[in-house]
């Protein structure tokens, strides 16, 4: 289900739905629901993992209707409050005769007209709960929301008894009629990152107190009117240096710095681009309502999309180039009829299944089906928790709790650990893949100095005007030598670091520290250290983070990438999957012999990473070999058959490709199907 939710506006849409399950769905959870308790009582009601402790690190008043929050490397917080939800950042269920006029918007231009059409200038609404007199004229228009503005917080432990005591604003005055709810934040160095419906913002001044400047990288972000909290949201570093982030099925149309249109307006969909906003794309679409990212160990990104509470399932989702993952955003306003459930396709189709790349070719699977209401996610970094909770993914379940689990590799990708369906339980009596049960969670984030911290709503679907922040943690695993290690280094940060030591914290056991030591060797501009860290000798997570430096670099540097050739041939397989995806990251051209031989590989995850270089690398004499690895693939892993068939559609013509229509091999038929599609279909990513 969509976080933040009134079970009566959901009503007037989802009819259909069963009263059973929107009463689960919108029911506090099964313990939970501390609202009206003081955060002291509130945590004796909480269920916590066995062996770990939970503790209040903030509460009201020094944080209110908290979305989401990050961690600078000094441990300080910064939160997206939001005070125009519900309110005056409209939700299509109070505003059901715009949907068909909602539906036909392509651009936030067109929004921005739709408005005006239903308040026009000059024109004076009598209020009402639903268009009150936020500016006190005794009327209504347009102006009314532009008075409630969305907010950065900054809280902070200044004395470092490990609960905060300082809070300020760091940030605010997003009020257009326009803005819809800030629900992304993230630190990187002097620069705050800010989510908020239409743009992306850069606001600097991040190790200070207040913003300094502020600049909208990208704009045109919520070209429709839809169901509250559906946002921008899940800001992130990726291991290419570059700027990751969410927009739910508000839709986009993006004009980058570079005149590129990126166009999904029907649905939420992954972006990235560079930290000054150049280079902006469109990775992936298909989803609905993706509200934060989480890379793993290995680089591969992932993501919790909410479901629409029409009898489908929330899904965690490996995000990748390209992709299609089904939902549009006409589908959740299709109510049952006769034998057709609601949703539409979305259900009869089966579109959200975990087996619809068979039923469905055009679309890549979940990995796995879990919880109800995927809000923020997070990845565990290496230290800060017990030793068997290494390699695991968190994410806040609104409501219930915060969850906790594991992938295992399957081909080129994965699925989720899930005996009996473990994962979907939220009764606190049971606190298997739970780590925290009874509460509002709306994000999930490490801290520097141990632990999981928890960013709780408290209550509902409406703002309450309160907010608290938990800590779930291990005393013992707190003062751990590499907790405290992990701690200092973020805090003295890599400026001043000789390069013999940064190229040996590559290898550090903490995936933040690992990510702050290749980043400052990449802003020194010298790509030999990273390329020794590459070496045989050391450990696969030092040689990829050094193999992610390198090709950073030879975007700027093409002579950097002939260093890692060797690479490919190497015994490792997945230091030979990071090669071939290095190669069309970086650019790098003459090596095409080296990446057909990878079709052949044994390894699936090298197969998939070689077939989507070759496309990205437009290396036309690819074409053959990879109707050979359709053929050999045999539609059984739908992540090399995707990686293929983006490839031909970018390599090859619709004459080539029709020609396939006869072909005896059934994948190969399919293929080149599929290819088509992407070729005469704009809506879908390339």
């Amino acid at each position: 289900m969509t976080p933040l939710r009134s079970l009566s506006a959901l009503a007037l849409v989802l009819l259909p739905c069963s009263t059973l399950l929107r009463a689960q769905d919108d029911a506090p959870p099964e313990g939970g629901g501390g609202g009206s308790d003081s955060a002291e009582a509130a945590l004796q009601k909480f269920s916590v993992a066995p062996g770990l402790r939970v503790d209040l690190w903030a509460s009201e008043p020094l944080l209110a209707n908290p979305v989401a929050f990050c961690f600078d490397d000094r441990g300080r917080v910064f939160v997206a409050e939001t005070y125009r939800r519900r309110s005056t950042a409209p939700d299509i269920r109070k505003n059901e005769p715009w949907q068909i006029e909602n539906l036909a918007l392509r651009s936030v231009a067109d929004r921005a007209a739709f408005f005006a059409s239903k308040y026009p200038a000059g024109g004076k609404k009598k209020p009402t709960k639903d268009l009150p007199d936020f500016d006190g004229n005794g009327f209504f228009d347009l102006n009314d929301w532009a008075v409630e503005s969305e907010r950065v917080k900054l809280v902070i432990d200044s004395d470092g008894d490990g609960r905060a005591d300082q809070a300020s604003v760091f940030a605010d005055d997003f009020k257009t009629p326009l803005t819809g709810i800030g629900a992304g934040v993230l630190a990187i160095g002097d620069a705050l990152y800010y989510t908020c419906v239409p743009d992306l913002w850069r606001l600097d001044g991040a190790k200070g107190s207040a913003a300094t400047k502020r600049e909208a990288l990208l704009t045109g972000f919520g070209v429709h009117v839809v169901y509250s909290g559906h946002d921008m949201h899940g800001l992130k570093q990726g291991p290419d240096g570059r700027l990751y982030w969410t927009n739910a099925d508000s839709g986009s149309r993006v004009v980058t710095k570079e005149g590129t249109v990126l166009d999904c307006p029907d649905s939420g969909a992954v972006f990235r681009c560079d930290l000054d906003g150049r280079n902006a794309e469109l990775v992936a679409i298909g989803l609905r309502n993706p509200q934060s990212l989480a890379f793993n160990d290995l680089g591969d990104l992932f993501t919790g999309d909410n479901n629409a509470d029409g009898g489908d399932k929330a899904r965690w989702t490996h995000i990748v180039d390209g992709a299609d993952y089904g939902w549009r955003l006409g589908w959740q306003f299709l109510k049952k009829s006769g034998p057709q459930p609601p949703l539409g396709a979305w259900n009869s189709e089966g579109m959200w299944h975990l087996d619809v790349a068979k039923t469905n070719l055009s679309l890549l699977p979940p990995v796995g089906l879990i919880g109800h209401g995927p809000a923020g996610v997070a990845y565990y970094p290496g230290t800060g928790l017990p030793e068997r909770y290494r390699g695991h993914f968190f994410y806040a379940d609104f409501p219930g709790g915060v969850r906790d689990f594991a992938l295992m590799p399957r081909g080129a990708s994965y699925t989720v650990e899930n005996p009996k369906d473990v994962l979907q339980d939220n009764s606190p009596k049971t606190m298997t893949g739970k780590l925290l049960w009874g509460l509002f969670p709306s994000d999930v984030q490490f801290g520097v100095d141990g632990g999981v911290y928890v960013l709780d709503w408290i209550e509902g679907w409406e703002k309450t005007g309160k907010g608290r922040i938990f800590r779930v943690h291990d005393p013992a695993v707190d003062a751990s030598a590499p907790v405290q290690e992990t701690k200092k280094l973020l805090a003295e940060g890599m400026e001043k670091r000789p390069v013999a030591e940064l190229a040996k914290l590559l290898g550090q056991v903490d995936q933040r520290v690992r990510f702050a030591a290749q980043f400052e060797l990449v802003r020194r501009g010298d790509p030999g250290p990273l390329a020794q860290a590459t070496l045989a000798a050391n450990p696969v997570l030092m040689r990829i983070h050094g193999i992610w430096g390198v090709t950073q670099l030879a975007r700027l540097k093409p002579d950097a990438a002939r260093m890692l050739m060797p690479l490919a041939q190497d015994k490792e397989a997945e230091v030979r999957a990071q090669w071939a995806k290095f190669t069309g990251e970086a650019g790098v051209t003459g090596e095409q012999d080296l990446l057909l031989k990878m079709l052949t590989d044994p390894a699936p995850r090298v197969r998939f990473f070689a077939a989507q270089s070759l496309g990205k690398l437009g290396i036309k004499g690819a074409v053959p070999a990879l109707f050979t690895l359709l053929k050999t693939n045999a539609d059984e892993d739908a992540f090399i058959r995707h990686a293929a068939i983006v490839a031909l559609a970018s390599l090859t013509d619709a004459k080539t490709l029709a020609a396939k229509a006869n072909d005896p091999d059934a994948a190969i038929r399919t293929g080149a199907l599929l290819a088509l599609r992407r070729q005469a279909s704009p809506e879908i990513a390339r």
